[in-house]
């Protein structure tokens, strides 16, 4: 359908590097049809070898100093693949972790070292609620959910 529309009816934007930040159509704008019924909620760039989705990180690195407190559960992904920990939904992950969704639609946390962490795996690590709360525009975290760092390592648990 969009091929077809008009061509101020499509609107693509990307920021000063061509990452895409939002895309809009409306080939009838006049008309209620399904441009009208759904809205984009989220742009993912695409890579040959699977599908990056950005994710709120921090500056710290593992080892740097830290709070100690357990944050543990399976961790899961929403719909649009933002990576939760149990019931923790708003995770700011430290620097160098990504997550993707790989080729065979498997979600994964890839820590800095190199080790992908699977959706369901049971995992633990140390850090502290925020005393802030989210932003509109971070990545993965609704606006006004309270934060939650991970300020240690990601570990796996054996046996789950």
């Amino acid at each position: 359908m969009a091929e077809s529309a008009r061509p101020d009816a499509v609107e693509y934007v990307v920021d000063d590097t061509g990452v895409p930040r939002s895309l809009s159509l409306d080939p009838i704008p006049n008309g209620i049809d399904d441009e009208e019924c759904y809205e984009v909620t989220d742009l993912v760039t695409s890579t040959a070898s699977d599908t990056s989705v950005e994710i709120s990180k921090s500056s710290r690195r593992p080892g740097d100093p830290s709070r100690k407190a357990l944050i543990s559960g399976a961790l899961g992904f929403t719909s649009r693949g933002c990576p939760h920990i149990g019931t923790v939904m708003g995770v700011v992950w430290p620097d160098g972790f990504t997550s993707s969704v790989k080729p065979d639609g498997e979600q994964v946390v890839v820590t800095a070292d190199g080790r992908e962490i699977a959706e369901g795996d049971l995992v633990e690590a140390g850090g502290a609620a925020a005393a802030t709360r989210a932003e509109p525009g971070m990545p993965c975290v609704e606006p006004g959910t309270t934060l939650t760092l991970i300020q240690s390592s990601v570990k796996t648990v054996p046996g789950h």
